[in-house]
């Protein structure tokens, strides 16, 4: 069972003990005290009011500490705490031979790399384990989730004690997948407020939505990977839908700037079982692929990668129709872009071509593995998005025969484009490129309009499905108010915020306001039943996604 530790930076000792106190409060199993944070300190009282077992740190100036300080002093402080009783006092690589130990605590070597990653990590870790410490601390810089798979490397061949640590946005996940691994500890902020490092999650998070403690080697593995993904809401909901599933896993988020299909299938070796793809990579991600399901080979994009490792699993996937059918969405056999006897083409890849559904993408490594897990392609974006369009209208019947404007061409837009073009509506697309949004027009059997053209256009219902409005780019929108039809259902799939500019504008202008929570909600809650063949529970996901958002 893995610890979770709150860093402790304030600077008095009063302060210290408070945030001990709501350390204790928000779930934290110790805390970690730093006193090079601390203009003046009592030790004495601050290991006398400890409401928590201890890691007392004063941290030398080339490791990230926050004051110079004499090394004798420094190293006298740690020796002093070990006599008054605290459980544990880091000290860094290099400094430990002069540390003279005390008491019964226990002493965690230490060693931070703000640069990047060593160039020899497990030869790093041999030599700190091998010098006669307690405990041994790796912090490291990783500049991409792919140079974080080494920490997980250390934590499972670790012969002690091991807290392994990704520092920063890129290494975000290492936080909770180290814990899984068996590191001994991870370190979470008391609130998100106070995070003193990059990729820091809070103490109640990593204790309530990621169940820190209960990771193991049996819980299963899933994420989602985009660029940017802080905003994610996928962790709050896919894990609370485990939780009331029963099922011991565990959904991160990963910030992957390039080279999702290299991620992919490394992450894929390492034992994850299914990833959700968002922005920019649903493109990659479909082309990635070792095969491909109708619905995302029709559209050009995949949102869901579903991991199978044993052939006899990826027969029994196939026979029960969750391969080639998608919650009730026929395959597509016979579908062709309007004025064409071809299928839509995938995006052009400079690695990987992708592979006709039901088939084995050849290149191994780019777009296809000849040995090792296989990735197969979803997209469940569609048919979320479609459903809550006609919800609005009171059902498929009454959408039918609409005039629906959507906005933008790229990978979500692809998959409105396909669901909607099924649908029996008069599909109007208008995008910022021109010549990209009359392709995917042309695909579909649609019209386009340039964005400068849309005043004449007396559309039913308007679809954002295009990042502007998300966080943190809150002030953006794709459609100029003066340009909201009063009476029009106005769409947005962003849902992070909630209320959009978009949103917000269209209230105004006495359209009805959709939000993209429930698409969101819907297109997750498919990707748990293809992943687990179980079923998930939008209404409590709904409800994780609000509380996330501070709309409860």
């Amino acid at each position: 069972m893995g610890l979770i530790c709150a860093p402790v930076s304030v600077p008095s000792t009063a302060a210290a003990v408070e945030a001990m106190r709501r350390a204790k409060a928000a779930g934290a199993d110790l805390v970690e005290l730093r006193l090079d944070a601390m203009a003046g300190f009592d030790l004495r009282e601050l290991l006398e009011y400890r409401p928590l077992p201890v890691v007392v740190t004063c941290r030398r100036r080339d490791q990230g500490g926050l004051r110079d300080w004499e090394e004798a002093d420094r190293l006298g402080t740690l020796t002093r705490a070990l006599e008054l009783g605290a459980e544990h006092v880091d000290v860094e690589l290099g400094s430990e031979s002069a540390l003279r130990r005390a008491g019964s605590g226990r002493v965690i070597l230490s060693h931070h790399d703000f640069a990047g990653m060593p160039a020899d990590l497990p030869g790093l870790a041999r030599d700190m384990a091998g010098r006669g410490m307690d405990v041994v601390k790796i912090a490291v810089t990783p500049a991409h989730p792919l140079d974080c798979l080494p920490l997980y490397a250390l934590c499972r061949a670790a012969p002690g004690p091991l807290i392994a640590i990704g520092m920063g946005e890129f290494g975000a996940a290492t936080r909770l997948l180290a814990l899984r691994f068996g590191a001994w500890l991870s370190y979470g902020a008391i609130t998100p407020e106070e995070a003193n490092a990059p990729g820091q999650l809070a103490v109640a998070d990593m204790a309530a939505v990621y169940r820190a403690r209960e990771l193991g080697p049996a819980t299963r593995l899933f994420g989602v990977i985009g660029d940017p993904i802080a905003h994610s809401l996928s962790p709050a909901i896919h894990n609370a839908a485990y939780r009331q599933m029963g099922l011991d896993a565990l959904y991160v988020s990963f910030r992957v700037p390039d080279r999702p299909a290299e991620f992919l299938r490394a992450y894929a070796a390492l034992g994850f079982e299914g990833f959700s793809v968002t922005i920019p990579h649903k493109e990659a991600a479909l082309a990635a692929a070792d095969e491909v399901d109708d619905v995302a080979q029709a559209i050009g994009a995949a949102n869901t990668i579903a991991v199978i490792r044993e052939p006899e699993e990826e027969r029994r996937r196939r026979d029960s129709g969750r391969f080639a059918k998608l919650s009730g969405w026929e395959p597509v056999a016979g579908w062709r872009p309007a004025g064409t006897d071809e299928r839509p083409a995938a995006p052009a890849s400079p690695k990987a071509s992708t592979p006709e559904p039901g088939t084995r993408n050849p290149e191994p490594g780019t777009g296809g593995s000849q040995s090792g897990p296989l990735l197969l392609a979803h997209n469940t974006d569609a048919e979320a998005a479609v459903a809550q369009l006609a919800a609005a209208f009171g059902g498929s019947e009454q959408l039918a025969g609409k005039t629906v404007l959507l906005l933008g061409a790229g990978g979500v837009a692809r998959a409105l484009a396909w669901g909607l073009s099924r649908s029996g509506v008069r599909l109007v697309i208008a995008n910022r490129t021109a010549g990209r949004g009359q392709a995917l027009a042309a695909e579909v059997g649609a019209e386009f309009l340039p964005l400068d053209a849309l005043g004449g256009l007396a559309y039913d219902a308007a679809v954002n499905a295009t990042p502007l409005g998300m966080k943190p780019n809150v002030d953006a929108t794709p459609l100029p108010e003066h340009l909201v039809r009063p009476g029009a259902v106005v769409f947005d799939t962003v849902y992070n915020p909630l209320r959009t500019r978009l949103l917000r504008e269209a209230n105004r202008r006495g359209a009805r306001a959709v939000d993209g929570i429930g698409m969101f909600v819907e297109q997750a809650a498919q990707q748990i039943r293809i992943w687990t063949g179980q079923r998930a529970w939008p209404r409590l996901m709904r409800e994780a996604a609000l509380a996330r958002l501070g709309e409860t």
